[in-house]
């Protein structure tokens, strides 16, 4: 198999810090929590929820913290034995974890079906925050959409259109007006024309350059952004760059919470709904868990992929949005035997959006991240129709509009729910 050099580069580094880090730290203290692929030397440590904002964006004076999170409350770094001992021992640390890989979910391999935990989604009363939502929303109508969308937007499964490709689409007229989606991925092509300047840099972790050079995250930000008139409009995405995922798939767990702390911050400071979409999976992350479930009991909704219980983040506890996947034949094609910890499928298999290779590019990609694409952007479409929800209100609105037991391949006991996009199921009149 050929590697592309920046591929090479890239495997080096892992190697040299596995390597040359694990003569520095030693072996690994069994107080520390392991990762499944460890990059030895590196640690996350979470303070304990008690430990104030001002604290932990100070706390501990050692040496080696590469990064801090005042909204998550921890931080990371190279760290000797020695200072691992010291961090182990503070009263105001609730663990030290090692540092570990993260994957796009199409990279995984050799994951169980196990199902992760069960969610309780609140009653419909909890879903509204403010106000009372429309009773009436012009549908507007796209015939070019690509099948996913399509899907989300009709009960009955799809049949072959007339033009090979395009379907058609109904949505709200507000589509996604007034909330920001934050793609935290590899990135987005933020020149092609297909996003006609609705993609906004956000933020970059680990010393890459502004642009998305695997092309993961331009996919997945059009697929849940859509043009020229599909759900999310009028949305800012502020996509967070973790280097690993720029060309293998891979990430270092750190970034991405140093991503997701990033994105609580500018959800408060802007006072907009917010939605996270965070397609990745890792090994079992205590500090990644706790991440995802500070950002949602934050206000900041959250999208995931439906892995294996063992990894994370779908395994973190609280209202996330956990996604599996279906074909334009309406069978699942990942997370069809996952059980009642998944939320809801939607459409991922063969879907085509925006490329990397020119401003006018597409290309194809088939998994769970494309399903929670969608799902995020469903969210958003969601939260501008109806106004602010709280996190679990916004999972109850998510299964009340699904199309129900319309899948094939999903086991007895997984939620045979598949996205929609219907108002009516809501009590809202369409024009």
């Amino acid at each position: 198999m050929n590697l592309s050099s920046s591929y090479k580069r890239f495997l080096s580094l892992l190697i040299l810090l596995s390597s040359g880090a694990a003569a520095v730290a030693g072996p690994v203290d069994a107080a520390v929590l392991g990762a499944k692929e460890p990059l030895r030397g590196r640690y996350i440590v979470q303070l304990k929820p008690t430990t104030t904002t001002s604290k932990a964006t100070t706390f501990p004076a050692v040496d080696g913290i590469t990064d801090r999170w005042s909204a998550t409350r921890g931080f990371a770094g190279n760290f000797s034995s020695a200072t691992v001992q010291r961090l182990l021992s503070s009263p105001d640390v609730a663990f030290v974890e090692q540092d570990g890989i993260v994957h796009i979910p199409e990279f995984t391999s050799g994951h169980s079906r196990r199902a992760p935990a069960a969610e309780h989604w609140p009653d419909s009363r909890d879903a509204a925050q403010a106000g009372a939502p429309p009773t009436a929303q012009v549908v507007l109508t796209q015939t070019d959409a690509p099948w996913g969308l399509a899907r989300l937007s009709q009960d009955p499964k799809l049949t072959p259109p007339a033009v090979p490709g395009q379907y058609t689409y109904l949505y709200g007229a507000q589509a996604g007006a007034g909330v920001d989606v934050y793609v935290l991925d590899t990135g987005i092509f933020v020149s092609h024309t297909d996003f006609a300047g609705r993609a906004v840099w956000g933020a970059t972790f680990g010393g890459w350059p502004n642009a998305d050079g695997h092309g993961h995250g331009t996919h997945l930000a059009y697929a849940s952004l859509t043009s020229p008139t599909g759900v999310g409009l009028y949305w800012v995405l502020i996509p967070p760059l973790f280097e690993g995922l720029r060309l293998p798939g891979l990430a270092m767990a750190w970034r991405s919470i140093s991503g997701i702390n990033w994105v609580v911050q500018a959800a408060q400071a802007s006072g907009r709904p917010s939605v996270i979409l965070l397609a990745i999976a890792g090994s079992a992350s205590a500090a990644l868990d706790n991440a995802v479930t500070s950002a949602s009991l934050a206000g900041v909704h959250i999208v995931v992929a439906a892995t294996d219980p063992n990894t994370s983040p779908a395994r973190a506890q609280g209202a996330i949005i956990k996604v599996g996947a279906t074909s334009i034949a309406d069978a699942a094609v990942s997370g069809g035997s996952f059980g009642a910890g998944l939320t809801l499928f939607a459409p991922g298999a063969n879907t085509v959006s925006a490329g990397i290779a020119s401003a006018i590019a597409t290309n194809t990609f088939s998994g769970a991240s494309p399903a929670v694409a969608h799902v995020a952007g469903l969210s958003a479409y969601f939260l501008s129709v109806l106004g602010p929800l709280t996190t679990g209100g916004l999972g109850q609105v998510l299964v009340t509009t699904s199309v129900q037991g319309a899948l094939t391949g999903v086991g007895a006991t997984t939620p045979n729910r598949l996205a929609s996009n219907n108002l009516a199921r809501l009590g809202i009149v369409v024009l």
